[in-house]
């Protein structure tokens, strides 16, 4: 069966959208999932208690819901899976991929005593000088500090840092991988590219650095359907499954769908 569709999953806050185009860019099926939120104390805001498999869980099953729309045996016809996902935030998982807490999103303010004590100091401009951007309370850098002074056994169990898309890449493949875009929340020269150790060590999270996944151009291929994966969802194992970018990014198509994955490191 000839490879001629494109399946996008986008991953926002509340809902996750999985979309089937075909080769001219024209949306063939549609699936969606609520994904629910908890404020378990003032100022936080988090997935529910220990289940950012929630994450997961509504992404297989929003992208099985749009392959049945589609028809029979859709998923042998996807040539490749893009991914998205709202940015910043923190999930935090384990040298088995499992979560080590509840997922923290974007409109979490819990670190902002954190902000207050660097606003207005030499770390605040040469952070903007560095990354281009100046951290908020829902950025890596502020929660990862939080965390460390307030949940330090949480990073002691942490093996890896992810984004949202991130997540859900490890859920479809089992690689770890981010792209430019999230990386760039915190920790990426935005002149040399990559993550630099002197923004680590700016915020105190120079012990942190093997941590972060390794960081793949958005249109490379991350990896690919596993067999676990493909029985959820309906795609067929060994899919392709494109690195992607935070949902708020505009990010160039790849040249082939069907390229050689690079693979990227397992969990």
């Amino acid at each position: 069966m000839a490879r001629e569709l494109v399946l996008g999953i986008d991953a926002g806050h509340t809902v996750t959208k999985a979309v089937l185009f075909d080769a001219t860019g024209r949306p063939v099926a549609r699936g969606h999932g609520t994904l629910p939120l908890t404020t378990p104390h003032p100022h936080w805001v988090e997935r529910t208690p220990i289940d950012t498999d929630a994450v997961w869980r509504t992404a297989h099953r929003a992208v099985a819901a749009c392959l049945a729309e589609a028809g029979p045996d859709a998923g042998r016809s996807v040539a490749a899976v893009g991914l998205a996902g709202h940015g910043d935030g923190l999930y935090a998982v384990d040298a088995a991929g499992r979560p080590v807490r509840p997922a923290i999103v974007a409109m979490d303010t819990r670190a902002e005593p954190v902000l207050e004590q660097w606003r207005g100091t030499p770390l605040w401009s040469r952070a903007l000088e560095l990354s281009g951007t100046v951290p908020f309370a829902g950025s890596p850098a502020t929660l990862l500090t939080w965390l460390a002074r307030h949940e330090p056994d949480v990073l002691r169990r942490t093996r890896w840092l992810l984004s949202c898309k991130d997540w859900l890449r490890l859920g479809l493949t089992g690689a770890v991988a981010t792209d430019p875009t999230d990386a760039g929340a915190s920790f990426t020269d935005m002149r040399r590219g990559g993550y630099t150790p002197e923004l680590l060590d700016l915020y105190g999270l120079g012990a942190l650095a093997g941590l972060l996944p390794p960081v793949l151009p958005c249109a490379a291929v991350s990896g690919t359907v596993t067999p676990e994966a493909a029985a959820l969802t309906g795609l067929a194992p060994g899919t392709p499954v494109v690195t992607g970018a935070r949902a708020d990014e505009m990010v160039p198509p790849p040249r082939s769908a069907s390229a050689a994955p690079r693979r990227a490191n397992s969990a």
